[in-house]
C-alpha cells in the first residue's frame, strides 16, 4: 500500500499473489522478516530500483514465477521503468527450448534422423541421462561433427571434420536487431581445420547442391551478406572503406532499430503464482541447485588447463567438483570435506566431493557444472562430477526447462577425494584486509576533502624516527598500481591474463594440494562474519619501497630497481627461499619443478618473458618485458612513456577496470589522482612496507 501504484497494475498484482500469507512463507523459508522490511523501505524510497529473478542457476521449478514477480516490481515505480528495455528481442530468444531437444532426441531414437550435423555441441554430457543421447544417437544413420576438438558426442560421429575455433575464424552475428558484429580471425590456424562455413559449402558442391553459388569460400559469402548490409545503409563511402571500418569497430550499428522501449502491462495480464508444495528442509531428500561456474559454464572449457587451476571465485577449488552443503548439515550427517558421497535420483547417481560452505542453507545442496567428463582431454577426463546427469526426463511446465528433482538423497561412501583448493580460511579473522566504507561516509569524506592515510612509495613516505633504511630515488618513474575493491567481481580473469603473459606454470592437482601453486596473482575471497556476502581482494607482489624480501637475500636476488619495482634476478636466486619467509603478503612463488610444456602448450610461451627452472623464486614483476617494450617504443618518438600508452596485463584483462597501472611520479596520471582518493588504504600498511599497491575501500550500503 505505500507505493503509488495504477489501479490496473494493483489488480494485476492482487490477482498473481493470491492469498499467501507473507509470515507463512517467511516461516517455511528460513527467511528473516526484518531483512525483508528493510529492503522494501529502500525499494519504496529509490527513485530507480531494479529487481532481478536470477540466471541460470535459478531455472527450477518457480523460475517463471519469480520472473514474474520481479518484472512487476519493476513496473511499480516510473524510475524503474527506465532501466528495463523491451526493445528488439535479443537473439537468444531465437534459441530451441528443452521440449524442442526433447522432441529432437526422440526422432533421432525412433530413426526418423537421417543425417545430424553437429557444430561445438556436446549434448552426450549437457543433456539428462535420463534422455539416453548416447543410446539414441546409434539410431542415426549419419553423423557429422564439425567440432574443434574431441568430446563425448564426437567421439560417436561417423565423421569428423575438424574446424577452426572462434579465435581462427571470420564470421558475423546480430545479438539483437539493429546491431551487427563482425568478427575477424586473430591468428593463424593451428592444425589442419577448416571455416565450418567452408567445409558445409564444399560438401554441399560435392553432393550435388549450390552449384549455382559463385562465391569460392566462406569469406567470400561473408563480404557478399555485408555487401548487402552497406547498400542498405546507404553509406557515402565506398564499400571497402564501410568494410574496414567494420573491422575496426567490431561491426555496423543500425541505431534506429537499438531504441528502448519502455514496459508496461498487457491489457489482460493474467497470471497466478504457484503455491510451493515442497518445503525446502524436506526430512525426505535435499533440494538441488545446479549452477553453471565462471571457468567452464556448460564443461565446455574443462578442458583448458589454465581454467582448470583457476580457483572457483567462491570456493577457491581447483581441479575437480564438489557438493556444497551447509556445515550444520555436514555435522549431522557426519560428513565432512572432501568425503565422497552418492547422490541419487530415481534415474541416476553420481559421486562427489563434501565442501561445507554457508552458501546454501540447510535442506539444500549446490552442485558446479563444468567437471564430470571422460572422453574430453587429459586436462578434464575423470574429475567429479556432471550434475546434468541428475536432471529429470521431463520438462518443467513453469520454466519450460529440463526438470530439477525436486528431492534427492545423499549417502556417505568410504572414499575420499581431497579438495584442492587455495584460501586459508573462509574469514579474515579481524586481519582488516580487505576495508569497507559505508557510501554515506564517503560522501562526507569527500565533501569535507578528508585525505588519505597511506605512506607513499616515495622519498616524502620516509620518515627518520621509524625507517631504517633511507629512501630510494626515482628519478623518471615510480610505477604503481590501484586496485578498485568496489569495482572487483572476483571472477578471475586477472589472474589468467598474469598465467598467459608471464609463463606461470601449471602445477596440476597434485601439487595444488601440497600448496605449490605457482599463480603470481591470486584473488583472495572472505566472507562477512555472519557468512551472508562474500569480499574480493586481488593480492600481488607489492612492489614496497621497504621490501622485507630484499634485506634477507644473501646474494640480493631481490632488487630495487631504478623505476621501483621490486626485480627478482633468476640467475642469482639460489632457492633459500629466505625472501619468502619475509614476505608478509605470501606472493612469492618457489618453483620446486621444471615444468614441462608438452606440445602444443608449448606454442603459448611468451617469447619476450624468462621460462624459469626449478630452484628459483618468482614472483609478479608489472609486466616488466612491457615497461622496456614501452620505453622503446616511446625512444623512437623522443619522449618518455606517457599514461595510457601501455598497462599490465592484469589491468589491460579485468573486465570491471578495477586494476589501474601508471606512474606515480606523473602528476597527471590516473594513479597519481586515484591515491589521493578518500578510500586509498594500503594492506598491512602498519608493516611499513610502503607498498606500490594501493588499494580503495569497498562501498556499502546499509540494509
Amino acid at each position: 500500500g505505500a507505493l503509488p501504484l495504477e489501479p490496473d497494475l494493483r489488480t494485476a498484482m492482487a490477482k498473481a499473489l493470491g492469498p499467501s500469507s507473507r509470515v507463512k512463507e517467511f516461516d517455511r523459508f528460513g527467511i528473516n522478516p526484518e531483512i525483508v522490511d528493510k529492503l522494501t523501505e529502500h525499494f519504496i524510497r529509490a527513485e530507480r530500483p531494479l529487481v532481478l529473478a536470477g540466471g541460470l542457476p535459478h531455472s527450477g521449478p518457480y523460475a517463471t514465477a519469480t520472473a514474474v514477480a520481479a518484472n512487476l516490481l519493476c513496473l511499480c515505480k516510473a524510475g524503474s521503468r527506465q532501466l528495463v528495455d523491451f526493445g528488439p528481442a535479443a537473439a537468444l530468444d531465437r534459441t530451441v527450448s528443452a521440449a524442442t531437444m526433447k522432441d529432437l532426441t526422440e526422432r533421432m531414437g525412433n530413426g526418423d534422423i537421417d543425417l545430424l550435423l553437429l557444430h561445438e555441441a556436446n549434448p552426450v554430457f549437457t543433456l539428462p541421462i535420463p534422455w539416453q543421447v548416447r543410446e539414441k544417437l546409434s539410431r542415426v544413420q549419419t553423423i557429422v561433427s564439425l567440432s574443434s576438438c574431441a568430446d563425448e558426442t564426437s567421439h560417436l560421429a561417423h565423421f569428423v571434420l575438424p574446424a577452426h575455433t572462434p579465435l581462427e575464424s571470420w564470421g558475423d552475428y546480430a545479438p539483437r536487431a539493429g546491431i551487427n558484429g563482425l568478427m575477424q580471425p586473430v591468428m593463424g590456424a593451428l592444425f589442419a581445420t577448416r571455416h565450418p562455413g567452408d567445409l558445409l559449402l564444399e560438401s554441399a558442391r560435392e553432393a550435388g547442391f549450390g552449384q549455382d553459388l559463385a562465391l569460392p569460400g566462406f569469406y567470400e559469402l561473408l563480404r557478399a551478406r555485408w555487401q548487402k548490409k552497406w547498400q542498405l545503409a546507404g553509406s557515402s563511402a565506398d564499400f571497402e572503406t564501410f568494410w574496414q571500418q567494420g573491422l575496426q569497430q567490431g561491426g555496423y550499428w543500425e541505431m534506429e532499430k537499438v531504441g528502448q522501449r519502455p514496459p508496461r502491462l498487457a491489457p489482460r495480464f493474467e497470471y497466478l503464482l504457484p503455491v510451493p508444495v515442497q518445503d525446502s528442509g524436506s526430512s525426505q531428500g535435499f533440494s538441488l541447485v545446479i549452477y553453471p561456474t565462471i571457468q567452464f559454464f556448460d564443461g565446455r572449457m574443462a578442458n583448458r588447463p589454465w581454467l582448470q587451476e583457476l580457483p572457483d571465485p567462491v570456493t577457491q577449488t581447483t581441479w575437480g567438483g564438489w557438493v556444497e552443503i551447509n556445515p550444520r548439515t555436514a555435522v549431522h550427517r557426519g560428513l565432512a570435506k572432501g568425503d565422497v558421497v552418492r547422490i541419487s535420483t530415481a534415474h541416476c547417481t553420481i559421486e562427489v566431493p563434501v565442501l561445507p560452505i554457508t552458501t546454501v542453507p540447510e535442506g539444500v545442496i549446490a552442485l558446479p557444472i563444468g567437471q564430470g567428463h571422460d572422453r574430453y582431454g587429459r586436462f578434464a577426463d575423470g574429475r567429479p562430477a556432471n550434475p546434468l546427469q541428475l536432471l529429470l526426463p521431463i520438462i518443467d511446465p513453469f520454466s519450460g526447462a529440463m526438470a530439477m528433482p525436486s528431492s534427492i538423497m545423499i549417502d556417505k561412501t568410504d572414499h575420499c577425494y581431497p579438495i584442492a583448493h587455495t584460501d586459508g580460511s573462509f574469514f579474515q579473522h579481524g586481519r582488516n584486509f580487505v576495508e569497507e566504507e559505508p557510501f554515506s561516509a564517503y560522501l562526507a569524506a569527500v565533501a569535507t576533502g578528508r585525505k588519505p592515510v597511506v605512506d607513499v612509495p616515495l622519498p616524502q613516505g620516509f620518515e627518520r624516527h621509524r625507517d631504517i633504511y633511507p629512501p630510494h630515488v626515482h628519478k623518471d618513474f615510480r610505477w604503481c598500481m590501484v586496485v578498485d575493491l568496489d569495482r572487483c567481481i572476483g571472477c578471475g580473469a586477472c589472474v589468467v591474463a598474469c598465467y598467459a603473459e608471464n609463463n606461470v606454470a601449471i602445477v596440476g592437482r597434485k601439487q595444488m594440494l601440497l600448496g605449490r601453486e605457482m599463480s603470481w596473482l591470486r584473488i583472495q575471497r572472505y566472507f562477512t562474519e555472519d557468512g551472508a556476502s562474500i569480499r574480493y581482494l586481488p593480492m600481488l607482489c607489492q612492489q614496497c619501497d621497504e621490501a622485507p624480501c630484499e634485506s634477507v637475500c644473501p646474494i640480493f636476488a631481490p632488487q630495487h630497481s631504478v623505476d621501483g619495482l621490486n626485480n627478482q634476478v633468476y640467475n642469482r636466486c639460489f632457492g633459500t627461499r629466505f625472501c619468502s619467509q619475509n614476505d608478509p603478503y605470501k606472493v612469492r612463488r618457489f618453483n620446486w619443478f621444471t615444468f614441462t610444456r608438452p606440445t602444443p602448450l608449448d606454442w603459448q610461451l611468451n617469447p619476450d618473458v624468462t621460462v624459469r627452472q626449478k630452484g628459483v623464486m618468482e614472483k609478479c614483476s608489472f609486466c616488466v618485458q612491457r615497461i622496456v617494450a614501452a620505453k622503446f617504443k616511446a625512444r623512437e618518438k623522443d619522449r618518455k612513456p606517457k599514461d595510457g600508452d601501455f598497462t599490465t596485463a592484469c589491468a589491460q584483462t579485468c573486465p570491471t577496470a578495477a586494476l589501474t597501472f601508471g606512474n606515480l611520479l606523473d602528476p597527471q596520471s590516473r594513479v597519481a589522482r586515484l591515491i589521493k582518493d578518500p578510500r586509498a588504504y594500503q594492506v598491512l600498511r602498519y608493516l611499513n612496507t610502503k607498498p606500490a599497491v594501493i588499494y580503495l575501500k569497498r562501498l556499502t550500503q546499509e540494509i
